[in-house]
């Protein structure tokens, strides 16, 4: 009789169905189809179809999880009818809704546009093994106010939303030289589109300095970016020579070096971990003499110098 009739059908939205809705009289039947929304699935730039790394969305607890190992999909972002921008990534269907990102243990890139525009975003859990951020992987998450970063990472171009605070975990890290204790950046153009390097520490003995390009001093104490070129100088009496022995990570399998050629002057490549040097000279004082000579007084076999310089009083 041309009334309209309005019906409502409650299904789950990531599942497949097909529902009937069939007149009293049977005059007419009215069929309701869905087809279902992955809510997992690969994402990764490696293995079979990326699936070195997956990715899950809890409907309910509205949390995406990001796990396996290696780099994610590098994605693209497309303007919607709403005029804002939306990740092509496989979770966009729930990027309104998504409140948290968990990326696991063992992923190592997080894609371009990987989490653009999700407006309900809230907590961001980033692992320890993270080494670069994509460009605008977070850009249009403007509830994402607090963002911690443990390990050195590449940050790619508006990776994080204007308003976003970068939490440096722990040690000192180098923004393309600007330098950064532990704790908060607030101004994005400090961190976006820039490397987030951690530099690690010399310890050095009384007399012997470090200097070099990527080698400066924090508050008393020198460090040093991973790769950087360290210069060793020893300043001690004429004629003096040293013998240094660097030792990564307090590690057993110590480096050493004889530089007596070089008058104590020693160049070295920093590794990824903190190093302690240590300097062995050849002036003899009553305090070291039985590191050169044994109770006996014979000359140990293992004096790398072919001279000493005995300096001080020695008693009988």
């Amino acid at each position: 009789n041309g009334t309209a009739i309005n019906y409502t059908v409650t299904e789950d939205p990531v599942a497949n169905y097909s529902t009937q809705i069939t007149k009293a009289d049977g005059s007419f039947t009215y069929t309701v189809t869905n087809t279902a929304i992955n809510v997992s699935g690969n994402c990764g730039q490696t293995g079979d179809d990326g699936s070195d790394v997956t990715w899950h969305y809890g409907v309910t607890t509205k949390a995406l999880t990001i796990s396996g190992t290696g780099q994610m999909m590098d994605y693209s972002s497309d303007q919607g009818s709403d005029n804002q921008y939306h990740s092509t990534a496989p979770w966009s269907h729930f990027d309104s809704e998504i409140e948290t990102v968990v990326v696991v243990e063992g992923v190592t890139y997080i894609g371009n546009d990987a989490f653009t525009c999700c407006p309900a975003l809230t907590s961001v859990s980033l692992p320890s093994t993270l080494e670069a951020i994509g460009n605008d992987a977070f850009t249009g998450c403007t509830s994402l106010t607090t963002v911690t970063l443990n390990g050195g990472v590449t940050i790619g171009n508006n990776a994080f939303p204007a308003n976003a605070t970068v939490t440096i975990a722990d040690g000192l890290r180098l923004y393309n030289g600007m330098k950064v204790l532990s704790g908060a950046v607030t101004d994005m153009d400090d961190v976006n589109g820039k490397d987030l390097r951690p530099a690690v520490k010399i310890t050095l003995p009384t007399g012997v300095t470090a200097t070099g390009t990527d080698v400066f001093d924090q508050n008393d104490e020198t460090y040093a970016l991973p790769g950087a070129t360290v210069t060793l100088g020893y300043t001690g009496p004429e004629g003096s020579i040293a013998v240094y022995t660097v030792t990564k990570d307090g590690s057993d399998s110590a480096e050493t070096v004889d530089i007596a050629e070089e008058a104590g002057i020693y160049t070295f490549t920093m590794p990824t971990g903190d190093v302690t040097v240590t300097v062995l000279t050849n002036i003899v004082t009553k305090d070291n003499f039985y590191s050169f000579f044994d109770d006996s007084g014979t000359l140990q076999d293992n004096d790398p110098f072919d001279e000493l310089i005995f300096q001080g009083e020695f008693s009988d």
